[in-house]
């Protein structure tokens, strides 16, 4: 694999690892950040979500980059959709009687896979993959 800038092939990998990096990272404070003025903006509907465990949100999220991810670099979009049909029917039952669950979980869910597929396409861009066009 070689970069686009005719660079040696190790700068490939890295660009591939630190991409997975910052998208980990950037998206994780994204999230944090915009979730937490959600909650802000109406203290008195604050989530105190007493039923799962403690940061499995955090984890769910980070496993979703993960996945959004490596699917865009490794140029397989269809493992994102059935990703995300998983997490979302885990949590039909929830988000069906609790509008601002729901509210929550899309503007999350659509913050996290956005921002590492742009990642993944930067890196894709990078590496000189070409872009991913569904068949």
């Amino acid at each position: 694999m070689r970069s686009r800038f005719d660079l040696p092939e190790w700068t490939s990998y890295a660009a591939v690892a630190a991409g997975l990096v910052l998208t980990l990272v950037v998206a994780h404070f994204v999230c944090a950040a915009v979730l937490g003025c959600l909650e802000r903006s109406d203290p008195d509907h604050a989530t105190d979500r007493v039923d799962g465990y403690r940061g499995a949100g955090a984890i769910i999220g980070a496993l979703e980059r993960l996945i959004t991810f490596g699917a865009v670099v490794a140029g397989a979009p269809a493992a994102i959709a059935a990703f995300l049909l998983v997490k979302t029917a885990a949590r039909f039952g929830e988000a069906s009687t609790d509008h601002r669950f729901a509210e929550r979980f899309i503007i999350g869910t659509a913050l996290s896979v956005g921002i590492a597929a742009v990642m993944a396409c930067v890196v894709r861009w990078f590496v000189g993959l070409q872009a991913v066009v569904p068949r």
